[in-house]
């Protein structure tokens, strides 16, 4: 009977330790990607930390969503292989990450949806949420329904604040004022003066999230700033015929255009522009072309001397601490990587996996109460600067002016950064604004 009673606790053991040790299948375009290179701790705890991701890898804000999922698998890897997972004091266990990852296919609708079943059906831990107002509010406010800790980045600070008060989600991005003072230094070192009679600005922002929010804010900053402005009202989102709204900036003798666009609506209005031999001197749009990518898929030429903001870019200054790396090595390792040239959407994504790491590594537990609290308590250099929240879960980062130039080839697009409002932040012009001579114009 005492040989017996060995052998079924041998077997019992054995039984557990195979419950533990299993795998799940690897990353796909929807669902979850398992740990890898760590084993499951043993113990009554839980034996992965589980990261919800949502990203618009299709759909009209794809290019923003660009670099998932290599970024995110990158992060994953560095957690599970190389640091064997994070430690976690109250289990006295490294727990390896388990990614859960979906494509919103860019509409909000999808991203409230899937957040749910992230957090329902998943059981995340944690949520990271990026890219535009379209995906990061209705993410976050989903999050704070079901009352799961979430990292934001990527999204202007006005519609965030807008949604209401947060507990559960942190923002870190620029703040409606850091973005108008990029937007504006830019036709500022033009050479545009408020009062000057060729210097009223013509707005041009769609009835969504963006426009309904930014764009009464970035006008009455405007018109603070002495700036006239021309607004002939909010476009339908989704629309192809901007011949109205163009005619109506001829008619004035707009030179400066200001507004926020999706790629494929600013490629329509510019090449509506081109037809109608509208020619302004200074096109300043923001979340439209961030990427090269996103320029090229407009037209080279078409994009020569375009504008926009800059939040992130290879050139700025700051090191990751958590992965002691620079932004330009950063830029160096995604292009050798991808073949793709890193921009605001990869130093946001990259932010979001640094502010991860941080957290849970000063998390007691995975209990909801004890990640807010260690997000609260956020204090890091991170490869968009220093990240510190304030009492409205917000961190306001920096934001500069730049423009595509079409580079010698005729092929390929460098953005350079050819205005900055704030020279505390350390950031560097690399080249001066231009406002004639561009390929478009020939």
């Amino acid at each position: 009977m005492k040989k017996i009673a060995i052998l079924l606790v041998i077997l019992m053991s054995l039984s557990v330790f195979a419950a533990c040790g299993g795998t799940t299948p690897a990353a796909s375009p929807s669902g979850s990607t398992a740990p890898s290179g760590s084993a499951a701790p043993s113990g009554n705890h839980p034996t992965a930390i589980k990261v919800g991701v949502l990203n618009p890898s299709t759909g009209a804000l794809a290019g923003m969503g660009e670099g998932t999922p290599y970024l995110d698998n990158y992060f994953v890897d560095y957690i599970n292989n190389t640091l064997g997972g994070i430690y976690i004091k109250d289990y006295d266990a490294k727990l390896p990450v388990q990614l859960v990852y979906y494509d919103t296919g860019s509409s909000s609708d999808n991203a409230s949806a899937l957040t749910a079943k992230m957090i329902t059906e998943d059981k995340v831990n944690i949520i990271l949420a990026r890219h535009t107002p379209d995906m990061v509010v209705p993410t976050t406010a989903t999050a704070e329904q079901y009352g799961v800790p979430t990292i934001a980045t990527d999204c202007p600070g006005g519609p965030w604040l807008g949604q209401g008060d947060h507990y559960w989600s942190f923002l870190s991005a620029p703040d409606d004022q850091t973005y108008y003072n990029a937007y504006s230094s830019i036709w500022k070192a033009a050479g545009y003066k408020a009062g000057d009679a060729n210097a009223t600005i013509g707005l041009i922002f769609a009835n969504d999230v963006d426009g309904t929010i930014l764009g009464p804010s970035y006008k009455e900053k405007a018109e603070t700033d002495g700036f006239k402005t021309l607004d002939p009202g909010l476009y339908a989102a989704g629309t192809n015929d901007f011949t109205s709204l163009i005619q109506k900036f001829q008619q004035n003798n707009i030179e400066i255009v200001f507004g926020v666009m999706i790629n494929p609506e600013f490629s329509a209005f510019w090449a509506q522009c081109q037809q109608l031999g509208y020619q302004p001197k200074v096109v300043v749009v923001g979340k439209a072309y961030m990427l090269e990518s996103q320029a090229l898929a407009v037209g080279a030429d078409l994009m020569d001397g375009m504008c926009n903001e800059v939040w992130w870019d290879v050139h700025f200054p700051f090191v990751s601490k958590t992965m002691n790396q620079s932004a330009s090595a950063f830029g160096d390792k995604y292009l050798a990587d991808t073949g793709n040239k890193a921009a605001g959407p990869q130093g946001a994504k990259y932010a979001s996996w640094e502010l991860l790491i941080d957290v849970l590594s000063r998390s007691a537990n995975l209990d909801a109460e004890t990640i807010h609290s260690a997000i609260a308590a956020t204090d890091l250099d991170t490869i968009m600067g220093h990240i510190k929240y304030n009492d409205l879960n917000f961190c306001p980062t920096v934001c500069v002016g730049g423009q595509w130039v079409l580079n010698a080839d005729g092929k390929t697009m460098s953005q350079e950064i050819v205005s900055n409002p704030d020279a505390s932040n350390g950031i560097v012009t690399t080249a001066p604004v231009k406002t004639s001579g561009f390929a478009w114009q020939k």
